[in-house]
């Protein structure tokens, strides 16, 4: 099988999944062909071009030279991320006979531009019905929105997330610290302030540890200010984050507007660290398919700080963490990903699929 993905840049998020494909004996190639390396506002928020070493990459193509490759990009399996294909779109739709969309949830704080990418999403998909073989729809929401929203064939939506390497499996003489870690934007929606102050009514004793910056970073500090066993860390660089996350009991994302994903989830777990969240998290089945992790009502926020409470007065064990981190890699590995994606590849094309593939998607 011969693999094309569009993507709009480089994309460190994506590129686990790419390569995992790349690596597979069912993939012959895997041409990745993106608009631009990486947008000046992404670099801002400390993205990096990944390695794409594996890949056959071609960075901004003009149509002439999409022209060229025609005969053997048709004769390709194709992944494309988004539904407005961004500069390639019109050529992709005039020139590949079928493909996969890979997208999330496209709502907005504003019912005005929520319901404007409704309208724009129906457009698109009217335009290009019959070509689309699936949906790889990224979070818990995403699937429910293309169906209710975009009006979807439900046998077209294929649930899906997002994916990264597996780690080395966390042993006895790390640090672990039994804190409580929140890695996020300081935002409204990230719900980061409604726990602190949650936290302070139950007078917790636990330590909580606040990576991130944004609006509401001097209300937080005025919130916390004499209360010791709350830290503001700030801004880290994504190997520093890690480590904390390597270290702490407990990942806590009490967001308070519904999310397409939350990539953090995938870096916790990974590590063997459990995730507490709100039930508008994106990435909320695989928290609740999770050992010792949970889903919290996202209006009850005493509630959730009352769980974090008993969850930290037990003492998350070596042991416990060492069974997250297998069920991680057996059930949300990026190769568990690419097993669901290519098993999709190949059912929709007629094709007998990989008997040995993997019965349980945490996911799904």
């Amino acid at each position: 099988m011969k693999l094309v993905a569009w993507q709009n840049m480089l994309s460190p998020h994506q590129q686990p999944l790419l390569s995992a494909l790349a690596d597979s004996s069912q993939v012959d190639s895997l041409t990745l062909i993106v608009e631009q390396d990486m947008s000046q506002e992404r670099a801002s928020m400390g993205w990096t071009i990944p390695d794409v070493s594996q890949l056959t990459v071609i960075v901004a193509p003009q149509l002439s030279q999409l022209e060229e490759l025609k005969a053997e990009l048709v004769d390709s399996t194709h992944l494309v991320s988004g539904f407005a294909q961004g500069r390639y779109g019109e050529w992709i739709r005039h020139n590949i006979p079928e493909f996969f969309l890979y997208t999330e949830l496209a709502k907005s704080d504003s019912r005005w531009r929520s319901l404007a990418n409704i309208i724009r999403y129906r457009w698109f998909y009217r335009r290009m019905a019959d070509q689309v073989k699936g949906i790889f729809a990224i979070g818990s929401e995403c699937p429910i929105w293309l169906k209710e929203s975009i009006n979807i064939e439900p046998h077209k939506i294929l649930p899906f997330g997002y994916f990264m390497k597996t780690n080395a499996p966390v042993t006895t003489s790390q640090k672990h610290t039994h804190q409580v870690l929140f890695v996020g934007r300081l935002e409204p929606v990230k719900g980061i302030v409604n726990f602190v102050q949650s936290m302070l009514k139950a007078d917790c004793d636990w330590q909580l540890s606040i990576v991130g910056d944004g609006s509401q970073r001097q209300e937080l500090q005025q919130l916390v200010a004499g209360h010791d066993n709350i830290k503001m860390i700030g801004m880290l660089p994504q190997t520093e984050i890690l480590t904390l996350m390597r270290d702490a009991s407990l990942l806590v994302l009490p967001n308070q507007k519904e999310e397409g994903w939350g990539f953090v989830v995938n870096e916790a777990l990974m590590n063997g660290t459990s995730v507490f969240c709100s039930d508008l998290t994106g990435a909320r089945q695989v928290v609740s398919n999770a050992p010792y992790c949970m889903v919290n009502d996202h209006t009850k926020l005493d509630d959730m700080v009352q769980n974090v409470t008993v969850f930290m007065e037990q003492k998350y064990s070596t042991q416990q963490r060492l069974k997250l981190q297998q069920w991680y890699n057996q059930c949300l590995s990026v190769e568990t990903a690419r097993d669901y994606m290519l098993d999709h590849f190949m059912q929709r094309q007629g094709l007998p699929i990989n008997k040995n593939k993997r019965t349980k998607f945490g996911w799904l």
